[in-house]
């Protein structure tokens, strides 16, 4: 069986649950709900080899641009 692996843009998701849609995310729920989709569109089934949840702060030049610096 094919495996997948699934990478979490922390930040981003996180960003969208709380301000545009007041959710609490449940991960793991949330990975199997993404295999589940994937998993219709493709011919041959797939098990998830594991989920990746990542978080980091924005970019940020030398020296910073005032947008950079406002967003960090």
């Amino acid at each position: 069986m094919d495996k997948l692996a699934i990478f979490i843009d922390g930040g981003y998701i996180k960003k969208l649950a709380e301000f545009e849609y007041d959710i609490w995310i449940d991960y793991g729920k949330f990975s199997s709900e993404i295999l589940n989709s994937i998993n219709a569109k493709t011919p041959s089934p797939l098990d998830i080899l594991r989920t990746h949840y990542y978080d980091a702060l924005p970019y940020q030049s030398n020296p910073p641009t005032d947008f950079e610096r406002d967003k960090f």
